[in-house]
């Protein structure tokens, strides 16, 4: 990974100058929004790159709000209210912006605006019908396991599993038939992760120059970059965060074990589904040498404490409570989750997204 590392440093110092020239004269965005249902005082539009985003709140009379700013290219943004009852993802571009639709059906909100907004509106479109049918397998898993018919429920979970995995191809397909998308940048950093890092940087490579020199396309260099630093053979990234009771855990603590690094959420379907398969996995081989310790990118404690009860997980579990901020979850890179490293007793990272029966038949192998 050494030779990929220096690349993409190469790269970091080449479009790092450039896009301090890259901007042009912005001439500003409104959104203006009109949504039906919605009784909240006040809302919230975040956007930005992926290091320079900022937060903006607006006034809530009878459905209505507007926001105005300016951005130097297209950039992805959300708007919610802080109960988060109300979400929405979109990409805002200088240009006049308009949102329509009800408050209790987010998902046939109409959005309409400059070209990249209109485009990510399509490009969403397929990624959530696609998050849809997983939604809806869960539900049917979960009906199955309440009943006691397990074998429906695995046969459920891994169709599940494999729409799961369908999302990063449609993504990737995205992105290669698109190399002058700003979506596309964005959406490669979403798909990059360790065990792609050298088809990731491929796909960098083929994409329009404009787009490698804008913010968000160096910003996925400085990833790339990290990414190849957490990889199979390589010693696991040690750290220390806090548990339930506000406990400091490190993973230094369990050297001479074997480690699953599990990062997930209570908020994270796929995850919540893999829970019953990790706690098979525990109970098989704890008594081995083999932990599980779970780093949670929850930010509301009381859902992150109910999902570990009700899941039954009897392993350490530690978050810091700040989402996909979580300090763990960057320093190895994650940005999609469920995600796992496992560690060998010495420290070194021995596998990757071992999930399902690849993390039986790798356990198995070693133990």
């Amino acid at each position: 990974m050494k030779h990929i590392s220096l690349y993409i440093l190469a790269l970091l110092l080449t479009f790092a100058a450039s896009a301090q020239t890259a901007g042009k004269k912005a001439v500003g965005f409104t959104l203006t929004a009109k949504i039906d249902g919605l009784d909240a005082p006040q809302i919230m539009l975040t956007y930005g790159g992926f290091h320079n985003s900022r937060i903006d709140t607006a006034k809530v009379v009878d459905g209505s709000f507007s926001f105005k700013g300016s951005v130097e290219e297209p950039v992805p943004a959300m708007v919610f209210t802080s109960d988060f009852k109300v979400r929405f993802d979109l990409y805002v571009d200088n240009g006049k912006i308009e949102v329509k639709g009800r408050a209790n059906e987010p998902d046939k909100l109409t959005i309409t605006g400059p070209a990249a907004t209109k485009e990510f509106v399509a490009f969403n479109k397929m990624i959530m019908d696609n998050r849809g049918r997983v939604n809806d397998l869960f539900a049917k898993s979960n009906a199955a396991r309440q009943q006691g018919d397990t074998l429906a429920a695995a046969k459920l979970e891994t169709e599940m599993n494999r729409l799961y995995q369908h999302e990063f191809e449609l993504r990737k397909t995205y992105i290669k038939e698109h190399p002058a998308s700003y979506i596309s940048a964005h959406e490669l950093y979403a798909f990059s992760n360790v065990k792609n890092v050298k088809e990731a940087v491929v796909l960098f490579d083929a994409l329009h120059e404009k787009i490698q020199s804008s913010s968000q396309g160096v910003a996925l260099a400085e990833r790339l970059n990290l990414l190849g630093r957490v990889q199979i053979g390589e010693p696991a990234i040690t750290f220390v965060q806090q548990d339930v009771d506000g406990k400091d855990v490190s993973l230094d603590t369990y050297k001479g074990k074997w480690v699953l690094v599990e990062f997930w959420a209570s908020w994270c379907t796929p995850c919540r589904a893999e829970n019953p398969n990790l706690l098979n996995a525990y109970q098989q081989y704890k008594d081995k040498g083999f932990v599980i310790l779970g780093v949670s990118l929850d930010h509301v404690r009381d859902a992150w404490i109910k999902a570990i009860q009700k899941d039954g997980m009897p392993w350490a579990q530690v978050s810091d409570l700040k989402g996909w901020k979580n300090v763990v979850a960057e320093m190895y890179g994650i940005k999609a989750i469920p995600a796992n490293f496992l560690v060998n007793p010495e420290g070194k990272i021995v596998a990757l997204d071992l999930r399902g029966p690849l993390l039986q038949e790798k356990l198995a192998a070693l133990l």
